[in-house]
């Protein structure tokens, strides 16, 4: 009877052990489809967030006073996929921008390219 005991004890443990596992296995199936949903969102926003300001600034003629506007609104969005140039000069601040826009009047030329290899956007504004 002894031995019986502890046969259905190890049966028992195996059991045990194969439903926790197999509880383990189904937890992570759950959270690694809810980590690639999140990251296709993720990817999905970037992508909308490029395309908004390709539309929004390439091939666009612009003021001095629009160009200030601009480029204060993307620097202060600390986005390092977004890099803003005027006059081909990288602004990071809010202070170089006001430095580099001198005539509210003065036109610029945005254009807009964008680097699959880093996933950046640059957007210069030029002078006209």
């Amino acid at each position: 009877m002894d031995n019986a005991q502890k046969a259905i004890m190890i049966g028992v443990g195996l059991f045990i052990t194969i439903i926790v596992i197999a509880a383990v296995m189904l937890i992570t199936g759950i959270g690694q489809d809810l980590l690639n949903s999140g990251t296709q969102q993720l990817g999905g926003i970037s992508e909308s967030l490029r395309t908004q300001i390709i539309d929004q600034y390439d091939g666009k003629i612009m003021t001095g006073a629009q160009v200030k506007s601009a480029a204060i609104d993307l620097v202060n969005r600390n986005d390092s996929s977004i890099i803003v140039q005027i006059g081909g000069t990288d602004v990071d601040s809010t202070t170089a921008v006001r430095a580099q826009v001198t005539s509210n009047t003065q036109k610029y030329d945005a254009a807009v390219t964008y680097d699959e290899s880093a996933g950046t956007v640059t957007i210069n504004f030029a002078t006209m």
